[in-house]
């Protein structure tokens, strides 16, 4: 477990452990809230540019509500890996050769990062409000790593070749969001959203349907 994630788990547990001091404070004037959920990304099956699987992600959010309006989250979320075959065609291509024998592990791709949400609640939408959010999040994706063995011919004599690599991009990446949130009629403090979340960046594209629950301490 790198630095980065590390980090961005003692902040979590940091504010989870605050929350119970929070929730007893009745004079505040802003409310904390958790959620969690996941979404399907449904740009491709299996994504090679990316490392995204066609499974569904996971995602954790959480969040200081100031205003109905405005709130800030912090976030992280790890999709599903792509199939390690699917790696296979894209080598036999660099090495314009096929590959007689590999053995290759795939890791799912993973974003950290911030959001600002706006929300709006229109009156033909009572309960419900719809959902915008903006923001940046930090990525980890073509996340692969194994070895693999290939023929090469020298002086018409055939030679297996074996090779290792481990491959994986950082970087940033923008985000929006936008969907729906609607209140459940119990528990009070538990709530529902449906969003459409894009990530931009080349290297950590990602286009997501999405579902989660929020829960406000």
């Amino acid at each position: 477990m790198n630095l980065l994630y590390k980090t961005f788990i003692g902040i979590t547990c940091s504010i989870l452990v605050s929350l119970v001091a929070f929730a007893e404070d009745k004079d505040r004037d802003y409310s904390i809230y958790a959620i969690f959920g996941g979404g399907k990304n449904i740009s491709e099956e299996d994504d090679l540019d990316t490392g995204i699987g066609e499974r569904p992600s996971v995602r954790f959010n959480l969040g200081v509500q100031f205003t109905n309006k405005f709130a800030l989250e912090i976030f992280g979320e790890m999709t599903s890996a792509i199939a390690a075959k699917t790696v296979v065609p894209e080598l036999e291509n660099t090495l314009d050769q096929p590959l007689v024998g590999y053995r290759i592990k795939t890791k799912s791709t993973k974003y950290i990062g911030g959001l600002g949400i706006f929300s709006f609640k229109p009156k033909f939408f009572d309960p419900s409000s719809v959902v915008a959010k903006v923001g940046l999040a930090r990525y980890e994706a073509r996340r692969l790593s194994g070895r693999f063995q290939y023929i090469t011919v020298e002086q018409d004599d055939a030679i297996v070749e074996e090779s290792e690599f481990d491959w994986q991009i950082k970087g940033f990446t923008p985000i929006v969001a936008l969907g729906i949130e609607f209140p459940f009629n119990w528990p009070r403090k538990m709530s529902g959203q449906v969003l459409w979340t894009h990530m931009f960046h080349e290297d950590a594209r990602n286009f997501t349907v999405g579902c989660n629950i929020k829960y406000t301490f």
